[in-house]
């Protein structure tokens, strides 16, 4: 099936919801047990992933999704996205031992091409997995040698 699946506007509100929209409506969007994976990210439940929306929201701000094709196929589900953003302030990880900061906000634009998956639990989504170009963000970050 294609985007014209009433699910693919469940899989429209979840790519909005990740890329900076307002949380507040996970629960009509998410199961409780929900998964979402990314190159550097795995969260398990709606609670953690309310989290790491919040977190996102605090780094970057001018978030913005441009959706592009969505097909739908029994259970499951793929977009494909394009997504801008600012960092708005300091980017850290957490090393183990303390956070590191990686990127300084220096108002410095991204621009991220991506694809989503989702599997489907009923009429929410149980799981999303986010692939982007690494190399592409970390050249967007001025993190490759010689930048």
């Amino acid at each position: 099936m294609t985007d014209q699946d009433p699910r693919a506007d469940l899989v429209r509100r979840a790519l909005a919801m990740t890329a900076g929209a307002d949380p507040a409506e996970l629960e009509s969007v998410f199961t409780e047990d929900v998964t979402f994976t990314t190159p550097a990210l795995f969260v398990a439940g709606r609670a953690e992933l309310a989290a790491e929306l919040a977190l996102r929201d605090t780094i970057m701000s001018d978030l913005g999704v441009d959706i592009g094709t969505i097909g739908i196929d029994g259970d499951s589900g793929w977009a494909e996205w394009v997504v801008t953003a600012q960092f708005a302030s300091d980017l850290s990880v957490d090393d183990g031992d303390e956070r590191t900061t990686v990127v300084q906000a220096v108002g410095r634009p991204v621009r991220l091409e991506g694809a989503t998956a989702v599997a489907f639990d009923g009429d929410r989504i149980s799981a999303l997995r986010q692939y982007w170009d690494e190399v592409a963000l970390l050249d967007a970050l001025g993190l490759l040698p010689g930048d």
